[in-house]
């Protein structure tokens, strides 16, 4: 698969994510919003487009972190996890079938895609 990105909303000490619809590939779990970066577009670039596809919202980026790289049975991806802030526009599920905010203990006890829970292990307070 390559390069995807993903960003993090946090707000009161909780974490956004949404459910993967169930007919895509890891169908059911849930993520950080993001998406695949496509040939000749920077990460940062992926993340602002992916965003306002699949939520409908312009985002801040508020800071990089370092990727995450996993191993899938199929493929390999390069996370690029960014912690954003909203900037214009109210988050509407295109893609995803749910949403919420959720602390670390609440994300750590749901079915999230695997590179994800890196993240939240690696980098959520």
């Amino acid at each position: 698969m390559g390069k995807v990105t993903c960003g993090i909303i946090r707000q009161d000490n909780k974490y956004f994510a949404a459910k993967r619809p169930e007919h895509k590939q890891m169908g059911g779990m849930w993520e950080f919003p993001g998406g695949k970066v496509e040939e000749g577009e920077f990460e940062s670039e992926c993340l602002h487009r992916e965003f306002q596809e699949e939520l409908g919202v312009s985002i801040i980026i508020l800071k990089e972190y370092m990727p995450v790289e996993y191993d899938y049975p199929k493929f390999h991806i390069t996370l690029y996890p960014y912690e954003v802030a909203l900037f214009e526009g109210e988050l509407t599920l295109k893609e995803h079938t749910d949403s919420g905010y959720f602390t670390k203990e609440e994300l750590l006890n749901m079915k999230l895609t695997p590179a994800d829970r890196i993240i939240v292990e690696r980098y959520l307070d």
